[in-house]
């Protein structure tokens, strides 16, 4: 490998957000999802950049690689608010059984070029001031020749497998609130004013899907 300076902090592969500190943030009602998958091959000029950005499960993710010369990409990003809609299997993890994720990427990579270097850095980050555990790892690389077979997964909200709520004992909604909604129940009782009944929000976050997968 010529002129080769590789700075690299991500062989723990991952940022596995399962924290005593911090308990696991839950998915908004209404989540997001984006995906993105290409296969490329050829020579010239290679300029690759992904970045995605969520306060409300505190991930910071940037991706960017540019050069000139002869390449071939195989390249995956998924991401998604709510694990439970994106699963892989990870040998590393949960014995290689499909695991719920907020962010999944996998990169294969090859680059040669005698004249301009691959010139990449990769950071991954588990905001703590937004609920994260405030892990973080970063890559970067400037190379004329690379072989690279990368996986990288982050999740921070918890696995939502909700049950049926059913009719609380005493007609006591604010309870049942409680029990299945933990999130709500705390943005509930913490406004002074109320526009509506611990009953009436129930049934809008049933109505918004939160009490089926």
């Amino acid at each position: 490998m010529k002129g080769v300076v590789l700075a690299t902090a991500l062989i723990l592969m991952a940022c596995c957000c399962t924290a005593l500190a911090n308990p696991p943030l839950v998915p908004p009602v209404q989540y997001e999802q984006f995906c993105e998958a290409q296969k490329v091959a050829g020579t010239g000029v290679v300029d690759v950049s992904t970045s995605i950005v969520d306060k409300k499960i505190a991930l910071e993710y940037f991706n960017n690689m540019a050069g000139d010369g002869a390449f071939e990409l195989d390249q995956e990003h998924a991401y998604s608010q709510n694990s439970d809609k994106l699963l892989r299997n990870i040998s590393s993890v949960n014995g290689g059984n499909e695991t719920q994720l907020n962010l999944f990427e996998k990169t294969k990579l090859t680059y040669d070029s005698d004249d301009t270097p691959l010139m990449g850095a990769k950071s991954l980050n588990s905001k703590e001031f937004y609920g994260g555990i405030g892990a973080k790892i970063q890559e970067s690389f400037a190379v004329y020749e690379m072989e690279k077979d990368q996986t990288s997964f982050f999740v921070s909200t918890t696995p939502y497998n909700p049950k049926e709520p059913v009719a609380p004992v005493n007609q006591d909604y604010l309870q049942l609130l409680a029990l299945y909604y933990p999130q709500e129940y705390a943005q509930y009782t913490a406004q002074t004013t109320h526009t509506i009944t611990p009953e009436q929000l129930i049934k809008e976050l049933k109505n918004a899907g939160r009490d089926t997968d």
